[in-house]
């Protein structure tokens, strides 16, 4: 792996950047896991080139990574911002880590293939769906790498969606992202804490009678596996995960990157029915779970459906209410 900078002064700066987010990344998550991907960069990473003059890459973005010859390479443009700088390498870094390069790592289901995270390939109609999500888990993973960093709360930005950044393209995609999250919880018992597992990694299993992980959503994408689509349709119907993905993907490639980044292009009707289908995925999952008896009683299942519905309101008040 090498890393390039366009001014050749600003070398020792980035490749001291570039060494410090790995080392953020790897405390968020199990040491097993960190210590996985950690030792994989060198051989999934070719190149990183960094542009000191905030150039747009890749159709307009700031950061981008591509595939070549079975390795990454990575480009990002940076500013006078060092917050949105490291945010920008954490991001486009969340992406290797989501990528399985052999053929061992991916998964495989009915002529559909994992890609990256939570985007799979159909094979068959050679589509890709769940880009959305994907893009949106990254940058929550670099949200949350930086925060834990900086001593702050975590469940700030992941319940209550509170973050010291300026608004960002995907802004309203990764609340739909983080609210999914946080209904593939699988801690029935307890409030949501992301602050308090951080310390055993965002990949955490629970030790708890079903031996589930904290969230089926972020094993999901981090294991490349189809875990969040099949536990999505057996709440909901059967193909309404993808149906979800494609329709924010949809979205997302509507997306003018030269307008005004506060008010970005996306159908409210369309996000409003995706927040719905999660609702619906979640309150089905509590009758369930409190039918099975892993929620201990009914005044459990409401407080927690409750604390969901805040966080549903709150979102539906920035980006679909008018």
């Amino acid at each position: 792996m090498r890393l390039v900078t366009v001014d050749p002064k600003e070398y020792n700066k980035e490749i001291d950047r570039f060494n410090n987010s790995v080392i953020a990344l790897q405390n968020i998550f199990t040491k097993r896991y960190a210590s996985k991907f950690t030792e994989e960069l060198d051989d999934k990473i070719s190149k990183i080139t960094v542009y000191t003059d905030r150039t747009l890459i890749g159709g307009g973005y700031y950061g981008d990574t591509n595939i070549i010859n079975g390795r990454f390479n990575i480009r990002y443009g940076t500013s006078d911002d060092l917050k949105q700088n490291t945010f920008i390498t954490i991001h486009e870094l969340a992406h290797v880590i989501l990528t399985p390069i052999n053929k061992s790592e991916m998964k495989e289901l009915n002529g559909i293939v994992s890609s990256q995270g939570i985007t799979k390939l159909d094979k068959k109609e050679n589509e890709f769906y769940g880009i959305a999500f994907t893009e949106s888990f990254c940058n929550i993973i670099a949200k949350i790498t930086i925060i834990n960093r900086e001593h702050d709360s975590i469940d700030s930005y992941m319940v209550n969606g509170l973050h010291n950044y300026v608004y960002n393209y995907y802004e309203p995609f990764e609340d739909l992202t983080r609210l999914l999250i946080i209904a593939s919880v699988n801690d029935y018992i307890h409030d949501y804490k992301f602050d308090d597992i951080i310390s055993k990694g965002i990949n955490m299993i629970l030790d708890n009678p079903i031996n589930r992980p904290y969230s089926t959503f972020i094993n999901s994408a981090l294991d490349n596996d189809f875990s969040m689509e099949e536990e999505f349709d057996s709440f909901t119907t059967k193909g309404e995960f993808r149906r979800m993905c494609q329709e924010l993907d949809d979205e997302m490639l509507k997306i003018d990157i030269n307008e005004d980044i506060t008010t970005p292009n996306y159908d409210k009707t369309v996000f409003d029915s995706q927040l719905i289908k999660i609702e619906t995925y979640y309150f089905n999952k509590l009758e369930y779970l409190n039918r099975k008896g892993y929620i201990q009683n009914t005044e459990i299942k409401e407080k927690l459906w409750n604390t969901f519905e805040e966080i549903v309101s709150s979102i539906r008040n920035k980006f679909i209410v008018l």
